[in-house]
């Protein structure tokens, strides 16, 4: 308190000593204003799963919190049944956060350091064999077609697929231009000829989505867009490797619809 009222005294600053569920969500109100909000809400996310984990020392300051709440973190995500990769992605979420405290003098160290990465073994991933885009194309129904003929022919995200718009594609010149969700650089793709006919069967103009049911609905969840292929898939009898279990006992396969690229 001393120091605190010395420090506004001679600088005009009061000291700040954040507890650390108010420090998280102050950065997060910062990373908003830099962030994609797609990126936004998982930070979000793994802020709300990291303060139930410390329970009630969120109401400590920021720099009681030690490697061990850390540890103990990331043990609650592996026990979920999600992979290394994800635990160390969610970590990683949680250092950023410690490390602009750390930057602005709030805390003497960055806890998170302290904890080595997980061996993040690569999931085996498939791709779809020419066959087997057949069987999804005729199991396929509505403005699915179209989607998946987009992702084959341009390796674009399911979510990018089903928010494109009619400006994205040039016609004449048979080509598509966006810029993809993730990565935030445009790109130019050709067009190819079967996804040319395939648009040309419902066409549109200026932002008009291509694929009006699928534009604005989440990729997750049993519900979701990707949830709506893994039943597509099902129809079309193709069926891939189980490859680990999901919170829930969800299964997940190594063929999805990222497998079309």
């Amino acid at each position: 308190k001393i120091i605190g009222e010395i420090l506004e005294r001679t600088t005009g600053e009061p000291l700040h000593n954040y507890k650390v569920h108010e420090w998280l969500h102050h950065w997060l109100d910062m990373k908003e204003q830099v962030r994609a909000g797609k990126t936004t809400v998982r930070y979000r996310q793994v802020v709300r799963d990291f303060l139930a984990s410390l329970g009630n020392r969120a109401d400590l300051a920021l720099a009681h919190v030690t490697p061990k709440d850390v540890f103990k973190y990331r043990n609650a995500i592996t026990a979920a049944g999600k992979s290394g990769r994800t635990a160390n992605l969610s970590v990683k979420v949680i250092s950023a956060a410690f490390n602009a405290a750390f930057r602005q003098g709030y805390i003497p160290s960055n806890p998170c350091v302290a904890l080595e990465s997980l061996p993040a073994n690569a999931e085996e991933k498939a791709t779809f064999a020419p066959a087997q885009i057949s069987k999804l194309l005729k199991a396929a129904e509505g403005d699915w077609r179209g989607a998946i003929l987009l992702g084959y022919y341009t390796g674009a995200r399911l979510g990018d697929v089903a928010n494109l718009r009619w400006n994205t594609i040039d016609l004449d010149e048979r080509v598509i231009s966006f810029t993809p969700s993730k990565t935030k650089k445009p790109v130019t793709i050709p067009l190819h000829d079967d996804l040319r006919r395939e648009l040309l069967k419902h066409p549109g103009v200026g932002r008009a989505f291509l694929f009006p049911s699928l534009a604005g609905k989440g990729t997750g969840g049993r519900f979701g867009l990707s949830g709506r292929f893994g039943a597509i898939m099902e129809k079309a009898g193709i069926h891939g490797k189980i490859t680990r279990k999901a919170a829930g006992g969800r299964a997940l396969s190594n063929l999805s619809f990222p497998s079309l690229r």
